[in-house]
Formats: C-alpha cells, sequence, structure tokens
C-alpha cells in the first residue's frame, strides 16, 4: 500500500486518521506542525499527504508549496482538511484532480474512497 503523510495538530484527529489509515494497510507518517511535516516529506516520500489547513509553524499551504523543492515529490496528491469555512479554503488552495479539500468533521468513508482514487487504485 502507500504511504501516506498526515499534518494535524489535533491529536485526536491525528489519532484516528492514523488508526483509520493503518487499517487500509497504509504506511502512515505523522506530524502536527509545518516543520516536521517538511522534514517527513523529506525523509519519508509520502505518496499523498492529508493537510490540515492551519498548523502551527505554517500552513498546510506552505507544506504543500515545499514539495516543490523536492523534485521527485513534485505532483503529490494532497487533501486539505479543516474546520474554516469552505469559501476561506477554496481562496487560497488551488484545487485540482491532485488537490482537493474535506471539511471536518471528517467522513472517513470518503476520505478513503478519494484516496483510493487519488492514488490511482480502484475503491
Amino acid at each position: 500500500m502507500a504511504t501516506i503523510l498526515v499534518v494535524e495538530d489535533n491529536l485526536d484527529i491525528l489519532s484516528l486518521l492514523m488508526m483509520h489509515l493503518k487499517g487500509l494497510g497504509h504506511r502512515v507518517l505523522a506530524a502536527s506542525d509545518a516543520t516536521v511535516a517538511v522534514q517527513q516529506i523529506r525523509e519519508g516520500k509520502p505518496d499523498l499527504l492529508i493537510l490540515d489547513y492551519r498548523i502551527p509553524g505554517g500552513s498546510g499551504v506552505s507544506v504543500m508549496e515545499n514539495l516543490k523543492n523536492f523534485i521527485d515529490m513534485v505532483g503529490t496528491p494532497v487533501i486539505f482538511i479543516s474546520a474554516l469555512p469552505p469559501d476561506e479554503i477554496m481562496k487560497a488552495v488551488p484545487l485540482s484532480r491532485s488537490v482537493k479539500f474535506m471539511a471536518k468533521p471528517l467522513e472517513l468513508q470518503t476520505l478513503s474512497a478519494w484516496i483510493a482514487t487519488m492514488l490511482g487504485k480502484s475503491s
């Protein structure tokens, strides 16, 4: 299965996502701030990122922009998550086939389907 980096500063949500993704057979990397997230990208080379929009030390957008610094990470799929109003996220995040946004509370079944689709696997 895939390696997925989850960047979330709410430890309850981080734990929930880690358990869910591991249950699906994925290798899960975790970070609760932007600095650790960039380090995890450099060292872990994740296949997909799940990024909280607002995190200590930066933002999910700044973490995504750091992907450009790692040539082998350009184009890595990203799912942003946030409790902020969707309109606010849509203004700041360039959504595309490889960049999506899911509002909190998260719907894990939908998240799983998005991950499978974004990784090019059947759900």
